[in-house]
């Protein structure tokens, strides 16, 4: 009756007052419910120790290491119980679980049927052969053999749970509501059945409701995020995959994803859901493509194999596909249970200037293999004279089980692109009308992770790239000797061609290992990137250029990270990296610390205090095992490689009530940028300082409306030099904007949004810049509706931004991201309308 302090002291006694095996025994279950598996362990060992011989506790000491994660023994006791006592069910039932946890469905289904033939009123035994023939592949017999385990104890929480899982399966979703609702009601305290609640009502367009449902099951585990169901004697893989994300990232609440995602982390850094759920926070959130990629590596170091989709649209930095494309996320349609078949999905997209995309990915699971490969095509004209762009991606990723401590994985990627001059410098009418910019990027990668203790991870990640690119223009500019004199130089244009093209090879080599103790954790990882490049610069006519050079980039780094548990609720973040970087003429060797506090004095606030050094990192393919966030403030930035900064950030996060949440940020960055004086070939580190202040509020008026609204204060500042006089980057950059949405969603399927931003932004060059300085304001309306097809079969929806067709003048982060792949957006000055609409089979 959920008693559980009361059970605990009352067993205490009996061991105290009695000590026998069927007391300590007793005792476990009292510990176990009270989610103390150590101390079950702990008591176990101790009458084990007593009575050696006893199939009873060897059996019960078995299943508590499976519990734990530890397999290997677990197996080991469990098979020495039975060569004492071949008649004891729960030896078998252990050897059950333990097969599952080893991808061995066959042996499991063996185990649990003797298991049965020996005890047929143990329910757990029963539960074992449901998952055992739905992970290969029955679904319909494993949903019944769960019923049967509900028929033989219908007060079994955690049992009816997994029932209400085969019927989301079998997409029959009102006896799933249910099912999770007795679970809630059986066991108030049991976080799962509000998480997989959650996720079924987000499926059925209810993602208010299903917020609520997220939030009562953090509330139930300490104030973090679940990730699995409370059967530990099944490891959930397929649940541990699910997007929790997208229940924030449907509604518009993205800064709330992101501070559960890195509470989650500060608990377990290998948490393979948790990175993914951070990655998929990050996937709206601007200027954060380096972490969100590096967070999905990270996520797929640390998974287990399961059926989630390799997205290419997800995979690969800076598509600049705009609103729309690439938005769906393909893995919130998946399921809950980890088994043996193949899933097909697709994505089609079609919009204003010639706009069309599509994605396909099939992935699949068959025992200890799992794959996935997709495609994804895009193509636009843009919204101007040469902003048209063609990107084609193609991905495989394989996966492979060794054992339960041993996972292997492959991924192959391809990426080509054709743009023309994309980036919005401020003036619309400011671009290059003959720029073509194409570029193809291959990559290889190859992962490792070994788990020698339940506690510990070894990852070990290779990359291969090899990245072409090819860049025309016309007008050549010639500049007269000196090339800056105190005045703007006289520049000259002969009319011609100017190409450019260069061949990136490059390797990418981290091994991290990670360790969680009581109060603790530990990561501790090494890094070494080498690029050699070789660029070609030739015009045509008149043949004034013709220059072929090679250059040869390494890194070194090396960090550790520690996340102290405190008392009153505060964790603490210490670590330092060391990188050293090499490339002619840039040599430059830094000492980063890392210094972050996070305070949770009560359920509803949270205080959030860092400071740290990084310098960005030579990234082949844009990725990193390395930590992306100290105390939930991202470190990596788009920065040009080499670049070192310090930020400082300090957050509030409240929670008024059920329906409202309010935060606050600031953040300081001291940059130093590494500029080329071509003149004197030296490395010159240009001071930057970036400041962003934001406060957003979220708001769940009715369980069918949720308001969210943010106002953002950011600056950037460039002190004069060689970026400002000849580079056009601005001197100084101010923009406040603030954007308001309202979301609609009827269970129907139907939602809608309305979202309405305030621009003002202000934007000073050097006077020799030939890119515009000015300011300006605008409006922007942005209006959207879609329907959630039913037995979540996919969406379609109808995107209309900036309705009212306004035209504004306005700097996008291009001068501050990737210099050679700009970032554009988020605001374009021309009404575009684009219709999509994704199917999962």
């Amino acid at each position: 009756l959920n008693q559980t302090s009361q059970a605990l002291e009352d067993a205490t006694r009996a061991v105290e007052l009695a000590p026998s095996a069927a007391s300590s025994i007793a005792l476990s279950y009292a510990q176990q419910s009270n989610l103390d598996l150590e101390s079950a362990r702990s008591t176990m060992q101790q009458a084990n120790t007593d009575n050696p011989e006893n199939a009873l506790v060897l059996a019960r000491l078995a299943e508590l290491n499976l519990m734990l994660g530890r397999t290997r023994h677990a197996v080991e006791l469990a098979q020495k119980a039975v060569s004492i006592d071949a008649d004891i069910d729960r030896s078998q039932m252990v050897l059950g679980f333990a097969a599952l946890a080893q991808f061995n469905h066959t042996t499991a289904s063996t185990a649990f049927e003797k298991a049965i033939s020996l005890n047929s009123s143990n329910p757990l035994s029963r539960l074992g052969l449901g998952l055992a023939k739905i992970t290969a592949g029955d679904l319909t017999a494993g949903r019944k053999d769960i019923e049967a385990a509900v028929a033989l104890d219908s007060n079994d929480a955690v049992i009816r749970t997994y029932l209400g899982k085969s019927y989301f399966e079998e997409k029959r979703d009102p006896l799933a509501a249910d099912q999770y609702s007795i679970a809630r009601q059986l066991d108030p305290d049991d976080p799962t059945a509000f998480m997989f609640s959650a996720l079924l009502k987000h499926s059925e367009n209810r993602p208010v409701e299903a917020l609520q449902d997220l939030k009562t099951s953090i509330e139930l585990n300490d104030n973090r995020a679940v990730y699995r169901g409370r059967n530990l004697l099944d490891q959930d893989r397929a649940v541990r995959g699910t997007s929790l994300a997208r229940i924030y990232d449907t509604l518009g609440f993205s800064e709330q994803g992101i501070r559960e995602a890195t509470k989650s982390l500060a608990v377990d850094p290998a948490n393979d859901s948790a990175h993914r759920f951070l990655s998929d926070s990050y996937l709206h959130v601007r200027r954060r493509e380096i972490s969100r990629v590096s967070e999905l590596l990270q996520a797929q170091m640390l998974q287990d194999i399961n059926l989630n989709p390799a997205q290419p649209s997800i995979s690969a930095t800076n598509l600049n596909i705009g609103s729309g494309a690439g938005d769906v996320g393909l893995n919130e349609f998946t399921g809950l249970f980890e088994r043996n078949r193949v899933q097909p999905a697709i994505s089609l997209l079609s919009g204003s200037n010639n706009t069309r995309a599509g994605e396909g990915v099939i992935s699949g699971v068959y025992n200890s293999l799992s794959f996935s490969l997709g495609a994804f095509k895009y193509e636009t004209d843009g919204w101007r004279e040469n902003n048209g762009q063609d990107q084609e991606l193609g991905n495989l990723f394989v996966q492979w089980a060794v054992s339960s401590k041993l996972n292997l994985q492959a991924e192959i990627s391809s990426r080509e692109t054709t743009e023309g001059d994309l980036a919005f410098n401020f003036d619309p009418t400011d671009f290059d009308s003959t720029l073509t910019k194409e570029r193809d990027h291959d990559t290889q990668r190859f992962g490792l992770r070994y788990s020698p203790t339940p506690d510990g991870d070894l990852l070990v990640s290779y990359i291969s790239s090899d990245r072409t690119e090819h860049q025309t223009f016309s007008d050549i500019v010639v500049v007269p000797n000196p090339a800056f004199p105190p005045f703007p130089p006289p520049f000259l244009f002969v009319p011609g061609d100017i190409d450019i093209s260069r061949d990136d090879d490059g390797t990418q080599v981290e091994a991290q290992y990670i360790h969680n103790f009581d109060t603790f954790n530990l990561v501790v990882g090494l890094a070494d990137a080498e690029v050699d490049s070789v660029i070609t610069l030739a015009t045509t006519p008149p043949s004034l250029l013709e220059n072929k050079t090679t250059s040869n980039l390494s890194q070194s780094r090396s960090y550790l990270y520690s996340i102290i548990e405190l008392p009153e609720n505060v964790d603490l973040t210490l670590g330092v990296s060391r990188d050293k970087y090499e490339e002619d003429p840039t040599d430059k060797t830094s000492t980063n610390p890392k210094f972050g506090i996070s305070w949770q004095p009560n359920e509803q606030q949270l205080v959030r205090l860092a400071a740290f050094r990084v310098m960005k990192p030579a990234l082949v393919n844009n990725r990193t095992l390395e930590p992306t966030q100290v105390a939930g403030f991202n470190q990596f930035y788009d920065d040009i490689n080499a670049t070192i900064s310090e930020r400082v950030g300090l957050g509030y996060d409240v929670k008024l009530g059920r329906n409202v949440a309010l935060g606050l940020e600031a953040t300081t960055r001291d940059i130093e940028e590494p500029t080329i004086d071509v003149l004197n070939n030296e490395t010159i580190f240009e001071k930057r300082e970036e400041q962003n202040n934001r406060i957003y509020v979220n708001w769940t008026p009715t369980s069918s409306i949720a308001v969210s609204a943010e106002a953002v204060y950011d600056t950037y500042k460039a002190e004069s030099g060689i970026a400002t006089q000849n580079d056009n980057l601005p001197e100084h950059v101010k923009t406040k904007s603030l954007p308001v949405s309202f979301r609609y969603f009827s269970p129907t399927g139907w939602y809608g949004e309305i979202t309405a931003t305030l621009v003002d932004q202000e934007v000073q060059r050097d006077p020799s810049s030939t890119q515009a300085s000015g300011e300006d304001s605008f409006r922007l309306l942005d209006l959207s509706v879609g329907y959630r097809l039913p037995k979540r079969l996919g969406a379609v929806s109808l995107a209309i931004n900036n309705a009212t067709d306004q035209k504004f003048m306005y700097q996008d982060d291009s001068y501050r991201e990737f210099r050679d792949e700009p970032s554009i957006g988020p605001y374009f000055p021309e009404r575009t309308v684009n219709v999509q609409f994704s199917l999962v089979f």
